[in-house]
């Protein structure tokens, strides 16, 4: 029975976290039995929405105290009561030094932060088979530099490129790892394009979605919001940080609304740029057709009852929002970045538009307008979900260290 040790910085809303769940749902005890596995789960912070979706039969590991001050902000660890005075003091010590020390090696903020701090977090005392990193950053160089596995593996969500970190740093934790994992074709052709040296232990595994799961959460409730709305629902999900792009789909909703189209765009989410966005939204006088409503436990039964699936993101490394949203046939607009044809056939289930906000709002009118339009891509949608592919097969490698 080989011991397989699963990190996570945490389990906030987000496609990773929930590509996870999805994960762990389908490794009942009889299936990790079949597979000759015990998985454990270390969360080091525990205050994201979706802790409390693993499931009861996965067992968990508690965090060191050490790393979990290391993970969690300042702000979090004083309202959970969950910290030591020596980790608390360099946490505060960084974000003073990090403000007056010169950065002569280009590392990113995270770069240098683990420079600096990691040599006070401890080792794990057991060892483990199988220690997998499923999110790219400190989990990845915590599961490198402090646990002892028999095999290391590291998950990637995105292209390399757009990661903002150090060839040299980065070159440092690949060489010290069995397998690199990330999520599309195109993010494995990222990381061999920048190093060639690895491409023989790096593969591409799509985020896992659970489709049943996801349709029984959709049907339980009807969400309070969408009653009494009589227009086009559009709904995007992310959390609200430059990347999704949210920015821009609020100057395209302007379009739309100066073109006389009647709608209401909800995002869900949250993130640091909350605050920005609903200063925009109140710019733009679009108070009344664009709303910040925060992150929801269970999104589905909203992705259920939209009309249009909304996403403006700058890059992606694989969607699974937009894996969602296929799940429950739902039309969709996407802004174009690398990865997106990858899970859009353009016209046939979804529209694709460049980040602009006029193209981006040509595209949005196009389904507000035309609910035969939006009927055709759910039909196109329904369709390929017939012949989706069942991607939990192509995850037992990886948790029996054979990749």
């Amino acid at each position: 029975m080989k011991e397989v040790l699963i990190v996570m910085p945490s389990m906030k809303m987000g496609g990773a976290e929930k590509s996870l769940i999805s994960l762990l749902n389908r490794l009942t005890p009889d299936v990790q039995k079949e597979l000759e596995i015990s998985v454990e789960v270390m969360v080091a912070n525990t205050n994201g929405e979706l802790y409390g979706e693993i499931p009861t039969f996965i067992k968990q590991v508690e965090a060191p105290a050490d790393f979990r001050v290391f993970i969690t902000t300042i702000k979090e660890l004083i309202s959970s009561k969950n910290w030591t005075v020596c980790g608390m003091l360099r946490k505060i010590q960084w974000q003073i030094e990090k403000r007056v020390c010169k950065n002569a090696e280009g590392l990113s903020e995270n770069e240098m932060y683990w420079k600096k701090m990691s040599k006070y977090l401890k080792s794990l005392k057991k060892e483990y088979d199988v220690a997998i990193s499923y999110m790219d950053g400190a989990a990845s160089y915590y599961v490198v530099d402090k646990v002892f596995a028999k095999k290391k593996i590291i998950w990637v969500h995105n292209q390399i490129e757009k990661l903002n970190i150090s060839k040299v740093f980065l070159n440092d934790f690949f060489s010290k790892v069995n397998g690199i994992v990330t999520i599309s074709d195109l993010c494995v052709e990222s990381i061999v394009r920048i190093f060639p040296e690895y491409s023989k232990k790096v593969y591409a595994i799509p985020n896992l979605s659970d489709k049943f799961l996801i349709q029984k959460q959709s049907e339980a409730f009807f969400p309070e919001e969408f009653k009494n709305k009589r227009k086009p629902i559009i709904l995007s999900i992310g959390r609200l940080v430059n990347q999704k792009g949210f920015d821009i789909g609020i100057e395209a909703a302007k379009e739309l609304s100066n073109r006389g189209l009647d709608f209401v765009w909800f995002i869900m989410g949250n993130g640091p740029l909350k605050n920005d966005l609903q200063q925009l939204i109140e710019k733009k006088q679009l108070h009344d057709k664009v709303m910040l409503m925060g992150v929801r436990k269970n999104p589905y039964p909203y992705m259920k009852q939209c009309d249009i699936v909304f996403q403006p993101s700058r890059y992606e490394g694989k969607s699974i929002v937009l894996d969602e949203a296929k799940i429950l046939m739902k039309p969709i607009v996407s802004s174009e970045y690398d990865t997106v044809y990858d899970q859009i056939e353009n016209n046939v289930t979804g529209i694709i538009a460049k980040l602009d906000a006029n193209d981006l709002a040509d595209a949005l009118e196009r389904l507000i307008s035309s609910e035969s339009v939006r009927y055709r891509f759910a039909e196109n949608l329904a369709h390929k979900m017939e012949i989706m592919p069942d991607e939990f097969e192509m995850y037992k490698s990886v948790l029996t260290g054979e990749v």
